[in-house]
């Protein structure tokens, strides 16, 4: 197995064997393989399941089949199934989460996390290093001026240039061997959770059932177990987990799998300057953050945390890309990812300089915008009646997005058209719809799964309490962006794992207290 001699092939146990341990993790992305090296080297017993193996397998990915309704989602894009996860093609772009995205604002409804920005900030540091992305330094201007690139030159207290990091950490690769060697951990392939068995009184999780591909059963008990399969798997586990609960597990309250979010992706309209400058690369590409550092950073566009509140709209943002585009460019209203394929293919583009050889010139910026979502109870993940080949009942999707995260849009473009004008930058040619509920045409997700087991203090809130431990059961507890109240703009990576070394703490001292 790849060097990986302590991983166990799961379809080569025999059939009906009960495995026992202290901790079961189940899901080995960012999530489970942080969570499992902070207790690398302890006296804790960690078993580790992952529902593939080393390398992608079609069979095992269509364990994970989404049936789609409602808006359209590339569901068959964005999730990998094997160690690692989807590490394994993420692109590691990074940045923390604002103070405002912690906060509950009375416009934005079912916002709020249990604590603040400054709480999580130690554990962003940690997570800094576990996927190696340099100092805990977002300061735009003096890296930009480091690197000796300008920015934009709008007022930051309004249309303010945002900074994140990069590292495509692929977890399973990284760390693999150091899992493998660790003496305390057990790593299980093949090994597909599709029930979590409470005990009789139902005040604790007491195993879990895991099936393979190849037919046979087994059994993991542990004290303790962590959910971390991903924001849809999440929620797909516990409502499947019905022996017990015929809801299922942690959902008493109707809201496991509710809450779906995304961040809205959807390129609209161009800034074009007179001149482009390349002192503004900075913003249309990764750059080394240090000559030979795999880091690499980029700047964006955003609207300032202040601004937001005062416009009472969600998080803005927008990424800077390069086009070229005439200013009676004939685009509809209906301006979508499909119009920018067929703008790459256009004599002159990108796509046409590498195959033909052709000149590229390009004369305006394009807005990529990632913005955030609204907390919806609507947009939800649940169960189909169909199943894949273990029995477990398909995904079904439903992603539904609100008005007022419309008319964020609108306003946050409108706030951008001035502040180019105001300083004389260039012109903004906006491609906006003039119908309130077109405005979304085309958008697509930014294959960012949060919010289906969402965290609250109040059960009738939350699926989990602010420690990530699902409410009125012992030992059961979830980690990854399901638990995201609320998300901002920044891709959601870096807080999965601050969120992750949290939890490794909060149970070190759990197991260390009650045993």
């Amino acid at each position: 197995m790849n060097g990986f001699d302590n991983f166990i092939d799961t379809r080569k146990i025999d059939n009906g064997t009960r495995i026992e341990t202290d901790l079961c993790i189940i899901g080995s992305g960012a999530a489970g393989i942080t969570l499992a090296r902070e207790f690398a080297g302890s006296q804790t017993r960690i078993a580790l399941l992952e529902t593939g193996g080393l390398n992608f397998e079609a069979d095992t990915q269509q364990l994970g089949t989404i049936q789609v309704v409602g808006r359209p989602y590339p569901v068959e894009q964005c999730r990998l199934r094997y160690f690692g996860g989807t590490t394994n093609h993420w692109g590691g772009h990074c940045s923390r989460l604002e103070a405002i995205d912690f906060e509950e604002r009375d416009w934005i409804p079912d916002s709020g996390w249990p604590f603040g920005r400054d709480y999580m900030m130690p554990f962003y540091e940690r997570a800094h290093h576990v996927i190696e992305l340099g100092s805990l330094d977002y300061d735009a201007a003096s890296i930009a001026a480091k690197l000796n690139y300008k920015l934009f030159p709008f007022d930051p207290l309004k249309v303010r240039t945002s900074l994140s990091r990069y590292h495509a950490q692929r977890f399973g690769i990284r760390y693999g061997a150091e899992l493998n060697s660790s003496g305390n951990i057990t790593t299980y392939l093949y090994a597909t959770v599709t029930s979590l068995d409470l005990d009789p009184g139902h005040r604790f999780v007491s195993q879990v059932t895991v099936k393979t591909l190849a037919g046979n059963t087994v059994t993991v008990a542990a004290k303790r177990f962590v959910v971390a399969t991903g924001g849809i798997e999440n929620a797909r586990l516990l409502l499947d987990s019905n022996e017990a609960q015929p809801k299922g597990i942690g959902n008493g309250h109707d809201l496991v799998g509710r809450y779906f979010m995304e961040h809205i992706a959807y390129p609209k309209s161009v800034i074009r300057p007179p001149v482009m400058d390349p002192a503004y690369d900075i913003y249309t590409g990764e750059r080394p953050y240090l000559d030979g550092d795999p880091v690499g950073v980029r700047c964006h566009l955003a609207l300032h945390q202040d601004l937001t509140r005062e416009l009472r709209i969600p998080k803005f943002r927008t990424e800077i890309g390069l086009a070229k585009v005439p200013l009676h460019a004939p685009f509809s209203a209906g301006f979508s990812m499909d119009d920018i394929t067929n703008l790459m293919e256009r004599a002159g583009s990108k796509l046409d300089r590498v195959i033909n050889g052709a000149p590229w010139h390009p004369t305006c910026y394009e807005l990529l915008n990632y913005t955030e979502q609204v907390p919806n109870p609507s947009s939800r993940i649940s169960l189909s009646t169909d199943k894949n080949a273990l029995g477990q009942h398909l995904t079904k999707m439903d992603w539904r997005l609100t008005e007022l995260g419309r008319e964020g849009i609108r306003i946050a473009h409108r706030v951008i058209a001035e502040e180019v004008g105001r300083s004389g930058f260039g012109r903004y040619l906006g491609f906006l719809p003039e119908e309130e509920e077109r405005i979304l045409d085309g958008a697509v997700g930014g294959m960012h799964h949060m919010g289906t087991t969402r965290m609250h203090d109040d059960p009738r809130r939350g699926v989990v309490d602010r420690n990530c431990k699902i409410h009125g059961l012992e030992n059961i507890y979830m980690a990854g962006s399901s638990v995201f109240p609320s998300c901002g703009w920044p891709n959601p990576t870096l807080t999965i794992t601050a969120l992750s070394l949290r939890l490794a703490d909060h149970l070190k001292s759990e197991m260390t207290f009650h045993g």
